[in-house]
């Protein structure tokens, strides 16, 4: 990968790898049939303006047959990428009326936005070979930038807020560890619900929350029902985590860059107060808000750090192990909004649908990706088959969007 720079979040991603891949995957299903060697060129030229075939080759545009698009993100997910290799598999799927396009991802290579930003440009050139392609820009910074001479390290709050959170943490139940059989995932995909996210927005403005403090809180509900963990007198509460974009963080030359700007953060409660509604949204608020005020970016960026340096003394068969006493959390979640984003001008004619799979990686046992598109929500679950069995993962799936679609007619401000 020649040139290529790492951050400290691309660099805890490469630890995680020699574990088990840290893949992801996006793609969008187009209508109309799929005419394989336009596909194919188009995605030659992308890689080759992009300035992708410098840095990492072409990869080749692969056609998965009789295989379907949850297997496909199945068998990705868990086929690792040689290092030195080429970090995108692009692949086409047929369907009766139309097609998925799409790409499975070494994830310490780019973030959500930076892919989105690939299959605008290769859907566009796909639809009008002539159209101008312009080169990525690649990020001159690291996560640094959060910490030095920007104003967003609040030298007291945010080391305080981080030795709270671990403080809390080591109370929170711990998930089992299953050795080698704890590595492989699944993926399953969901049917996409529509009309929910304006009643949605309207129940979390009512109270005034953000919509993501409701996902976080209904996942928080149902991973505290289904995720089996460990029962400990010491540990009671549960947590969940989320996947942070901290692009709007950034400087503006660096905001558009190609690269990985992510952080993490978490939201716990007691076990009993998982169970009571809407209390439980307001928890979850008040903790996200207070991770916005005292230096959200700054600390994950910190966090990441120490748990890059805690990785190097940790042997790999004892990773995961590290991260499950450390950091427990039953469950994750990913939240991308794609109606302010290019795909949203190409609804609904051109794009049908949009969905990304996320790695649950060594924290979690399951990550749901939520994507936004349109008035519809699409639920793509990823998770660990030696601690989720199938009936669980689609039953915490069904617990979650029941919760949501209460939410939603719920009227009288009590459920």
């Amino acid at each position: 990968m020649t040139g290529q720079r790492f951050n400290i979040f691309q660099n805890l991603a490469r630890e995680w790898e020699a574990v088990h891949p840290y893949n992801a995957g996006q793609a969008m299903r187009i209508a109309g049939d799929a005419d394989v060697a336009a596909l194919a060129a188009s995605w030659m030229d992308v890689s080759e303006a992009a300035g992708l075939s410098d840095r990492f080759g072409v990869s080749a545009v692969e056609e998965a047959r009789d295989i379907g698009l949850e297997r496909h993100f199945t068998r990705g997910l868990n086929l690792p990428f040689p290092e030195g290799s080429r970090p995108f598999r692009p692949f086409i799927i047929r369907q009766t009326d139309s097609f998925w396009m799409g790409m499975i991802y070494r994830h310490c290579i780019a973030d959500s936005v930076a892919i989105r930003s690939l299959m605008r440009a290769w859907f566009m050139r796909l639809l009008d070979p002539s159209c101008e392609l312009e080169p990525l820009s690649w990020p001159a910074r690291g996560y640094r930038q959060f910490l030095i001479g920007s104003g967003r390290l609040d030298p007291l709050q945010t080391p305080l807020m981080l030795l709270r959170r671990y403080s809390q943490m080591r109370r929170a139940r711990k998930i089992h560890t299953c050795g080698p059989l704890d590595y492989p995932v699944r993926v399953r995909l969901f049917e996409l619900v529509e009309g929910l996210i304006p009643r949605l927005r309207e129940y979390a403005h009512r109270r005034q929350v953000k919509l993501t403090d409701v996902f976080l809180a209904a996942l928080l509900a149902a991973a505290a029902r289904l995720v089996p963990a460990q029962h400990r007198s010491d540990r009671t509460g549960v947590a969940v985590g989320s996947i942070v974009d901290l692009r709007n963080e950034l400087s503006a030359r660096d905001r558009d860059t190609f690269g990985l700007f992510l952080g993490f953060d978490t939201v716990q409660c007691a076990a009993r107060q998982a169970a009571d509604w809407p209390r439980l949204a307001q928890t979850v608020s008040a903790q996200t808000c207070r991770g916005r005020k005292n230096g959200r970016a700054a600390a994950s960026a910190l966090w990441m750090g120490a748990a890059a340096l805690a990785g190097r003394f940790t042997a790999r068969q004892r990773l995961y192990d590290l991260y499950r006493k450390e950091l427990p959390l039953l469950a994750g979640i990913s939240n991308v909004n794609l109606n302010e984003t290019w795909v949203a001008e190409r609804r609904p004619r051109a794009i049908l649908e949009y969905l990304r799979v996320s790695p649950t990686g060594p924290m979690v046992p399951a990550v749901l990706s939520l994507t936004t598109f349109g008035d519809a929500l699409r639920v793509a679950m990823t998770y660990r088959t030696a601690l989720i069995n199938d009936w669980t993962a689609g039953e915490l799936v069904g617990m979650f969007v029941r919760r949501l679609r209460d939410c939603a007619v719920d009227n009288s401000g009590v459920k």
